[in-house]
């Protein structure tokens, strides 16, 4: 059986437990206290099977999304008002009637801190490393935080006015109808130990790729970037392969710029610009720059002669836009003569967007500088400039040798850091394409140069043949700056698994200050309700558990069970809490509610809650396919 379908089976199956003994919760008090229980159905709709036992009609649907006891004297029967029906529900005292309403939420709640406490024996569940952290993995460069200084590695300490606690904080900012944010955090030198605190105000703005109506301030948050090994068939064509990266080996370094998420290494890759050492004022820097095609800067006749020529002596045939360079005119010792013009000035103000960051080493080259290294490979005249720059290359420091051991969720985020010997990384990068370059330092190493290419072309090796498309490589191939550039390695990369096992007393109190968050975000508006799931919705979140783990599935139906327990209690009259305000409005009036009245105030919430339960699932639905 595909487990796919298993897991929705068994989904289903477990809503439908929460649900039954919600109802049973009502059934036994009911019996207790002598009311006359008539059905017990487990789901809606025509039944599947039926059978009876003590006088009880017990009854499976088909749609077993819910359930439902039916007590006696919920209605009028023949005319008899519902209180004049003794074993009826509305025939007993006020207090009976409040134990048979409160038992059903309450032994939802109940189960949901036995689950927890379960979870918190078993050990815990084992989480991604970016569900927890507080360390920003990526900046969008369209985000206010950009022209603020913030970077990746850069940390958030409060998020929208609350102390931040991990992923869930940008997804709760991102549904919330919020018109800005509050957002406090540090900016992070890690190779220097500083902390600069910030405190910012920022506009929400739409999210690219999301559903419509979520918001971003353009942060996601950091994870590890795990190298998974190479795929036995298609490993050998990955532009990786030879690069001397293992399995387990953590990617921390990229082109000059630390890195602190897959996302941020995919940034970097797609950037299709060259790492330079470059001597300044009798000093070595690195620098990056964009990597561009001659056909679009403004070139004079005798560039364009001098580049020819260079062509010439390299022996190439491909036609003259097949060439790449940098924004800068060089002279034949690899002198920084001039800053080169592009012919299209929206091109200019794209690459200027790609290359947008906080990182210090994203500056432009200086008159005079003398350019040393180009992605770590020595440089001594403009010819051998040009040769170097005909491919776009990324430099990558991994670190070696680590734990993959789990951590505790509370130490993650010192583990992520302190793994990293950052006096190392700086000594190892700092002389990169110098005469003192180094290979490794402690457990970190400088891969060779990996030359990035499309999944296309990734494909076409796998197909084809390495020859036959180094091949076509020689003969010139028409190549479009606009299209995206990926690293691939043959394998996915993942994050590190952390052990999330806080108290069940603290999951118990998180899980009802979520649920009371999102009651007072629907009634303010500021949470719309297409972001609630229904009964599709929560099969799906189950099902997903099940696919992580056992515990994960449980922590899921403990969560669902609280909440099905907490919403039931809310003081809306087709729900228990309902039936608790009426009995104690009856207990402190001494009056009761007649039959007509009730249905006047319930009869206006059952459609509500029908068109309420109707609008998630098709949200629900909706999600399914996006």
């Amino acid at each position: 059986m595909n487990f796919d379908i298993l897991h929705i089976i068994l989904a289903m199956l477990g809503l439908s437990f929460l649900v039954f003994i919600h109802e049973l919760g009502h059934y036994l008090v009911a019996k207790r206290v002598g009311m006359r229980v008539e059905v017990f159905s487990i789901g809606f709709g025509k039944p599947i099977y039926t059978w009876m036992k003590d006088g009880v009609k017990w009854q499976v649907c088909y749609l077993l999304f819910g359930g439902y006891v039916k007590i006696a004297g919920m209605e009028k029967e023949g005319g008899v008002e519902p209180h004049l029906i003794k074993d009826g529900f509305f025939g007993k005292k006020p207090i009976d009637r409040i134990k048979v309403a409160i038992m059903g939420p309450l032994v939802n709640i109940v189960f949901a801190f036995l689950i927890f406490t379960m979870i918190w024996v078993l050990g815990g569940r084992e989480k991604r490393f970016e569900e927890f952290t507080n360390i920003i993995g990526w900046v969008d460069p369209t985000s206010e935080l950009i022209q603020k200084g913030v970077k990746p590695g850069d940390t958030i300490t409060e998020y929208g006015g609350k102390k931040f606690t991990g992923f869930k904080d940008l997804i709760y900012g991102g549904v919330l109808n919020s018109d800005t944010i509050e957002i406090q955090g540090d900016k992070v030198n890690y190779f220097t130990n500083d902390k600069v605190p910030y405190q910012y105000d920022l506009q929400g703005y739409p999210m690219q790729g999301a559903l419509k109506g979520i918001k971003t301030i353009g942060v996601v948050p950091a994870n590890y970037v795990i190298f998974g090994g190479f795929d036995p068939k298609m490993g050998q064509f990955s532009p990786a392969y030879g690069s001397g990266i293992q399995q387990g080996d953590r990617v921390v370094w990229a082109n000059g710029e630390p890195i602190f998420s897959a996302l941020e290494l995919t940034k970097v890759v797609n950037r299709d610009d060259v790492y330079l050492a470059v001597e300044r004022d009798h000093k070595v820097i690195h620098l990056r720059v964009p990597r561009v095609l001659l056909d679009d800067l403004q070139l004079t006749l005798q560039q364009k002669d001098e580049f020819l020529d260079w062509k010439r002596a390299l022996g190439m045939n491909g036609a003259q836009e097949e060439l790449y360079f940098i924004p800068y005119e060089i002279d034949v010792l690899g002198v920084v003569k001039d800053r080169l013009s592009y012919i299209d000035y929206d091109l200019m103000n794209e690459e200027n967007l790609d290359t947008k960051s906080s990182f210090m080493i994203d500056q432009p080259l200086q008159r005079n500088d003398r350019i040393l290294a180009v992605n770590g490979q020595s440089v001594a005249n403009g010819l051998e400039i040009f040769s170097e720059l005909r491919a776009n290359k990324v430099l990558l420091v991994v670190l070696r040798n680590r734990s993959e051991k789990p951590v505790l969720w509370t130490d993650a985020n010192s583990q992520f850091i302190e793994s990293v010997n950052w006096k190392d990384l700086e000594e190892l990068t700092e002389n990169i394409g110098t005469p003192e370059a180094l290979s490794s330092k402690g457990n970190l190493v400088l891969l060779r140069p990996i030359e990035p290419k499309t999944y296309e072309q990734f494909l076409s090796l796998g197909k084809k043949g390495k020859e036959d498309y180094e091949l076509k490589i020689a003969k010139g191939i028409k190549h479009d700056h606009k299209s995206p550039q990926y690293l691939f390695v043959g394998s996915g990369v993942s994050d590190q698994r952390v052990i999330y096992n806080p108290s069940p007393v603290q999951v118990f109190q998180d899980v009802i200050l979520e649920t009371w968050h999102t009651v007072s975000s629907l009634v303010t508006g500021s949470l719309s309700p297409k972001w609630l799931s229904g009964p599709v919705g929560i099969v799906k979140v189950i099902e997903q558990g099940l696919g992580i783990g056992v515990t994960e599935a449980l922590y899921w139906m403990g969560l669902i069970s609280l909440n099905l327990g907490i919403i039931n209690l809310l003081p809306i009259p087709v729900l228990d809490g309902g039936h608790i305000c009426f009995s104690l409005f009856e207990m402190i009036t001494k009056k009761r509610i007649s039959s007509k009245a009730l249905e006047k105030i319930v009869f206006p919430f059952v459609v509500l809650m029908v068109a309420f339960f109707i609008y998630v699932t098709f949200q629900d639905i909706i999600r399914l396919f996006l």
